[in-house]
């Protein structure tokens, strides 16, 4: 339940959590701190990238040849326009979902990943129906 909470609002305070969960404020603090060290990778903001001058998003699928995928990755994970960069499988390399201000930034993004023999598929995304929404309901669990 303090997960669910949590994963709902990660900034609410441990008193509310307490009130949702019925569960003492002292318990909530051993559990939290016990889960940020075993469960918890990491707390974040999910930011509106177009209302910060970055309307475009576009999800990859990407594969390289074997000697040439360390140097992709390398490429994927120092681009300031890559959010998220995924290893996948069944005949692809790697999974990215990168945010551009304009379509020149796409183009030299793909012009980059082209230079290494890359084969990518894009996919713009047009409109996000839900987001991070796993494991914030007792169905979920």
């Amino acid at each position: 339940m303090i997960l669910m909470e949590l994963r709902k609002n990660s900034r609410m305070s441990l008193r509310d959590i307490s009130r949702k969960t019925h569960v003492p404020v002292s318990t909530v603090f051993d559990k939290l701190r016990k889960l940020q060290q075993e469960i918890i990778l990491k707390h974040t903001t999910l930011y509106d990238f177009a209302k910060l001058g970055c309307p475009l998003r576009v999800d990859y699928v990407i594969k390289v040849s074997d000697r040439k995928r360390e140097e992709l990755k390398g490429l994927l994970l120092h681009s300031t326009s890559v959010n998220s960069v995924f290893r996948t499988n069944n005949g692809n390399d790697f999974y990215v979902e990168a945010i551009f201000r304009d379509l020149k930034g796409i183009s030299d993004f793909d012009e980059e990943i082209g230079r290494l023999g890359a084969k990518a598929q894009m996919f713009h995304i047009v409109e996000e129906l839900k987001r991070e929404e796993f494991f914030t309901a007792p169905e979920m669990v």
